[in-house]
């Protein structure tokens, strides 16, 4: 059940930034995250409201917002662009193994399998609300 870590995550991080504005209770969050984590949105909102129960999240209203993949070649500069980036079923097999994204491509221009991800890791609470 990989959503259940990336909620444990999301939660941690919402009881801390709660407790730095003095908030008993948030009635609403905002999370940026990148594809790469491989969570589904349904999915990954049901997990954080079971985690949440007992917790200052309980009961908010989650609004998820996925930042598609994006790589870039080192040696040339090249965007990377490959199909698989963007096929969740890719992405959720991904997150939940061991292998290194930036291991399965490489730059259409130069042939370089050096790239490097430069959006899609993301798991960010942007904003919470009392």
């Amino acid at each position: 059940m990989h959503e259940a870590s990336v909620a444990t995550k999301v939660l941690a991080a919402s009881v801390v930034e709660a407790q730095r504005r003095g908030l008993q209770r948030l009635s609403a969050i905002r999370l940026r995250v990148g594809s790469l984590w491989g969570v589904e949105s349904a999915s990954f909102a049901t997990q954080v409201a079971v985690f949440a129960q007992g917790t200052v999240l309980e009961g908010a209203k989650l609004q998820i917002e996925i930042v598609p993949a994006f790589a870039r070649c080192r040696s040339c500069g090249m965007e990377v662009r490959d199909a698989r980036l963007r096929d969740p079923a890719f992405l959720h097999n991904l997150a939940h193994g061991m292998i290194l994204v930036e291991a399965l491509l490489s730059c259409r221009r130069c042939g370089d399998g050096a790239v490097a991800i430069e959006q899609g890791r993301e798991l960010d609470v942007v904003e919470v609300e009392g």
